[in-house]
């Protein structure tokens, strides 16, 4: 009898979870389609690159390509297309987190307040919106995570070859996953049951996952490598102090206040299984070397993302805490159903609206339009690879646009490609519109103008500004605008390359 109740508990609660995720999959799809969250130029880099697949890109693995190919191709090329598989990334872990918690024995409420919590914490809403490389990395960091507890919550040698091929796969979409054997490496000196030669199998089936971007980069002269490497050493040797509370500051949004504090408490006051206590180890580990690497350089909120799966599925262990993880719950889905809606508040400061990169690209077709682009015979470039990103995006036709490196900016993925073609005057193919989006009021781009006309003056023939374009504007000021310079008949001529990576 009691057995029966305890499965009729289980899928209840099963049932209660799949139907919060559906809502919640519902409403983000409702927020990409009406909450004006426009891509961000990196989104529309990734989306560039979905149009051109390969196996590697300048400067991530391929996989995020290939998810976006995969969305656009079932649902357009559209931003609900380009984000598509994000939300469904962002469903599939609280139910595996659901999952691990049940396979550890925990209860079936304390498995589906830590599903919950994470579903509808920040870092689960916005993994499940931004098509970004962080999505599928977590995705199969958790994946690694749930065949190394499972075993461990069994007394067995984890199957390091199902590990191995989990973070493979995570490589695809970020190289940060391998940190995942840096943790259980030094751990065998304390859980003896991860101790077995069988780890370099795992490690080495692992390393499978580099093969595609190895492959792009030896073809392209190591690209990835050195702009890794040289973004390293840019950091090594930069004057920054550090940024430990801003840090920290971004890890408690990730979070949520409550919920941040919950996790803490439950570092401090576990005593369960083996399994229990090797998450609390991964996830104290990776936030104290993140905290104290923040100390001396500056360091992003995402970049220690990986140590969040292992922090939720604590809290399936903090009976004391349930009622206060509900009120997290609640905290959190206030404070991102916030955050989510200032797009659409005309008043909201410019300066501090964290989503500056993601609003007024609609309304860059109505700004070609008026400058006189023909998406039929003129081509579009810019002089960085985000403006030309939202360019191809936000184009007529979505035709690639070019990158035009007046600068002399590091090289990029446009670098790559091939450079925009000499225009057939006598086809009547003779424009191409240069594009600078720039965050700026218009009196503040007049001296641009100059700049860039002269910058353009030895490629074409012709080179006129058509105007400055307002795309977003607060209280009738414009914050966000396009500088348009229509050039006419192109020589063939190229920039000097930077070797900068």
């Amino acid at each position: 009898m009691i057995h029966l109740q305890s499965i009729k508990v289980i899928s209840h609660v099963t049932q209660k979870l799949f139907v919060l995720l559906l809502l919640k999959a519902f409403a983000i799809a409702l927020v990409l389609f009406y909450a004006g969250l426009g891509l961000s130029p990196d989104e529309a880099q990734y989306w560039t690159w979905s149009q051109k697949l390969d196996f590697g890109y300048y400067s991530k693995p391929p996989a995020i390509a290939w998810q976006i190919w995969l969305g656009t191709t079932l649902f357009g090329n559209t931003e609900l297309g380009v984000r598509a598989l994000s939300l469904v990334i962002g469903t599939i872990l609280p139910l595996l987190l659901f999952k691990l918690a049940k396979d550890l024995k925990t209860s079936s409420i304390g498995a589906y307040l830590a599903a919950v919590a994470f579903a509808f914490s920040p870092i689960g809403i916005f993994s499940s919106i931004l098509a970004i490389t962080d999505g599928g990395m977590i995705l199969f960091w958790t994946v690694a995570l749930y065949f190394l507890l499972r075993d461990m919550n069994k007394n067995k040698c984890p199957n390091y070859l199902l590990i191995g091929g989990s973070i493979a796969i995570g490589a695809l979409f970020k190289w940060p996953i391998y940190f995942f054997w840096v943790l259980i490496i030094p751990s065998a000196l304390y859980f003896k049951v991860l101790r077995s030669w069988k780890i370099l199998s795992g490690i080495l089936f692992s390393l499978l996952g580099l093969i595609p971007s190895l492959y792009w980069n030896i073809k392209h002269d190591f690209a990835t490598f050195k702009h890794v490497q040289a973004t390293l050493l840019k950091d090594a040797y930069s004057t920054s102090s550090g940024n430990f509370f801003d840090f920290l500051g971004a890890e408690v949004a990730l979070v949520s206040p409550v919920l941040f504090i919950l996790i803490l408490l439950t570092l401090w006051h576990l005593k369960k299984s083996q399994a229990a206590k090797f998450s609390a180890y991964m996830t104290s580990a990776i936030f104290t070397f993140g905290a104290f690497l923040s100390i001396f350089t500056k360091v992003q909120g995402n970049w220690i993302i990986f140590a969040y799966p292992s922090a939720f599925l604590l809290l399936a262990y903090a009976s004391p805490y349930q009622k206060f993880i509900k009120f997290g719950v609640i905290v959190s889905l206030v404070l991102t159903s916030f955050v989510l809606s200032i797009p659409s508040l005309p008043s909201f400061p410019y300066k501090i609206n964290p989503f500056k990169h993601n609003v007024g690209w609609d309304n860059v077709k109505s700004a070609l339009q008026k400058a006189g682009y023909n998406p039929e015979k003129d081509l579009l470039f810019s002089d960085t690879y985000q403006g030309a990103s939202i360019l191809s995006f936000y184009g007529q036709k979505q035709h690639l646009a070019y990158f035009f490196n007046l600068k002399r900016c590091r090289k990029n993925q446009f670098s790559y490609w091939p450079k925009m073609p000499v225009i057939d005057e006598d086809a009547n193919f003779g424009k191409a519109y240069f594009v600078v989006f720039e965050n700026k009021q218009p009196q503040e781009l007049i001296t641009l103008i100059q700049f860039y006309e002269k910058q353009l003056t030895p490629y074409f023939d012709e080179v006129k500004t058509v105007g400055i374009f307002p795309l977003f504007k607060v209280k009738e000021i414009a914050e966000k605008n396009a500088l348009i310079i229509k050039c006419e008949r192109y020589n063939g001529k190229v920039p000097a390359e930077s070797n900068k990576f």
